[in-house]
C-alpha cells in the first residue's frame, strides 16, 4: 500500500532515526490519525533493526515478557527471562552501544498505567546511556499532557494541525476517552468515601485493580475496580454511555469475569444513563445522580 502525505513529518522522523547517536522521538496526537503508520513507513526505509512493541493494558510482567519475545525474535537471541521493565530496557540500551537500533513503544500510556515510575525509569536510562548508545527510542501515545512532559532530550512530533486540535482531539476524545476514564476514578472515590462514612456493608477492606493472565486461553487483562470484604470479592463496572445499560451488557460482563476464574458474590454497575432492568440481590446498580447523594445499598 502506498503511503500518501505527511512529507514534513516523514522527513523529520527519517532524519532522527538515521542519526548515528542516540535520539528520542515523542509522537502524539489523537487516535486514528496515522501515528503508527508514519513510524512503520520510516522504519521500512532505514537501515536499522527495529524492536516494535504495542503496549497493552496488562501487568508489567506480561508486557515485559512480550517485549522479551520481540527482542529474541528480531535479534535471533535465546528466550529472555526479564520480569521488570527497567531490566529489559536497560538491556536494549546496552545492545545498541555498537549498532543502530530502533526501539518503538506504541500506546505508551497503557504501559505507563501499569509500571510505577515509568517516566523516571526511562529518563534515568536515557541519562545513563546518552553519550554511549546509538539507540533510537520512539514513543507514541494519544494523551498529549503525558507525552509532552516526558523527556528533556526528545524530538516531538505532533501529528495534528493546531487549528483542528479542538475538533479532532477534544471534541471526540473528551467524551469517548477522557471523561469515561475520569468517571471510573469518580466511581472509585465514591466507594472510598461511602466506605469511610460507614454506608457500605460489609465494610470494604481492600480496593484496587484485578489483573488476570490465563496461559491456557492466552488471554490477559485487568478489571479496573474490584473490592474485597469479609464475604469475598465484589466486581464493579463503569459505563459512560448515552444509552441505558441493558441486561445483556450486564450478563456479558459477568460472563467475562467468571471466565477469568474471579468468583464474586456481588456485581455493581455504575451507569451514566441508567439501566433497562431492575437490580437483584446479586446485581446492584448505581446511576450517575446517585454519586452525589448520601446513600449506598
Amino acid at each position: 500500500m502506498k503511503f500518501f502525505g505527511r512529507v514534513k513529518e516523514l522527513d523529520q522522523l527519517r532524519k532522527e532515526l538515521s542519526a548515528d547517536d542516540m535520539r528520542m522521538c515523542l509522537i502524539y496526537g489523537r487516535r486514528r490519525v496515522g501515528k503508527s503508520e508514519l513510524v512503520k513507513q520510516v522504519i521500512n526505509e532505514i537501515d536499522a533493526k527495529t524492536l516494535y512493541y504495542e503496549c497493552k493494558q496488562v501487568t508489567e510482567e506480561s508486557n515485559v515478557q512480550s517485549i522479551c519475545d520481540v527482542v529474541s525474535e528480531v535479534l535471533g537471541l535465546p528466550k529472555l527471562g526479564y520480569t521488570k521493565l527497567e531490566e529489559i530496557v536497560d538491556y536494549i540500551f546496552s545492545l545498541s552501544l555498537n549498532e543502530n537500533l530502533v526501539f518503538v513503544l506504541d500506546e505508551y500510556p497503557y504501559l505507563r498505567e501499569n509500571v510505577r515510575g515509568l517516566d523516571r525509569i526511562l529518563q534515568s536510562l536515557v541519562d545513563k546511556y546518552r553519550d554511549e548508545t546509538r539507540l533510537k527510542l520512539v514513543i507514541l501515545g494519544s494523551y498529549v499532557d503525558i507525552m509532552k512532559s516526558l523527556f528533556r532530550y526528545s524530538s516531538q512530533l505532533k501529528i495534528m494541525d493546531p487549528e483542528t486540535f479542538y475538533d479532532k482531539y477534544i471534541n471526540i476524545d473528551f467524551e469517548e476517552a477522557y471523561v469515561p476514564h475520569k468517571f471510573e476514578e469518580i466511581a472509585r472515590q465514591y466507594l472510598i468515601r461511602q466506605n469511610r462514612l460507614g454506608n457500605i456493608e460489609p465494610v470494604i477492606e481492600k480496593i484496587g485493580k484485578y489483573y488476570y493472565d490465563d496461559p491456557k486461553t492466552r488471554t490477559n487483562g485487568e478489571f479496573d475496580v474490584v473490592t474485597w470484604d469479609e464475604k469475598g470479592y465484589v466486581f464493579y463496572e463503569v459505563k459512560f454511555r448515552k444509552k441505558k445499560t441493558s441486561k445483556e451488557v450486564i450478563e456479558e460482563e459477568i460472563r467475562q469475569v467468571n471466565a477469568t476464574g474471579l468468583h464474586c458474590y456481588k456485581y455493581v454497575f455504575f451507569s451514566r444513563s441508567g439501566f433497562t432492568e431492575k437490580e437483584t440481590d446479586e446485581i446492584k446498580q448505581i446511576e450517575l445522580r446517585e454519586l452525589f447523594s448520601k446513600g449506598y445499598r
